[in-house]
């Protein structure tokens, strides 16, 4: 079970608390009047992996949605959010 701490007790201790986190590897819970609301994770070499292999893809993403919409006719340059969200409806 992971650790609960008050938010006032953290705020005092948060140096403290993030080494322990970073040591152990377990999560702490921070909350108000006794309900964890966050949790502090360590983040690790492969949580970075993940976020390049993510932006990665999500690169990639964007640019086949970009030629998508070309081909299509519609210039993404120019598409708002609005744009953009009635052209996948309407596909």
């Amino acid at each position: 079970m992971s650790r609960f701490i008050r938010a006032s007790e953290a705020r005092d201790q948060i140096e403290a608390i993030i080494a322990d986190v970073v040591d152990s590897g377990e999560p702490v819970l921070l909350g108000r009047n006794d309900e964890p609301e966050v949790v502090l994770l360590p983040y690790t070499a492969e949580d970075a992996v993940l976020d390049m292999e993510f932006d990665v893809m999500l690169n990639q993403a964007h640019e086949h949605f970009k030629s998508w919409l070309v081909e299509r006719g519609y210039n993404p340059e120019t598409l708002s959010e609005e744009d953009v969200e009635r052209i996948i409806r309407e596909a």
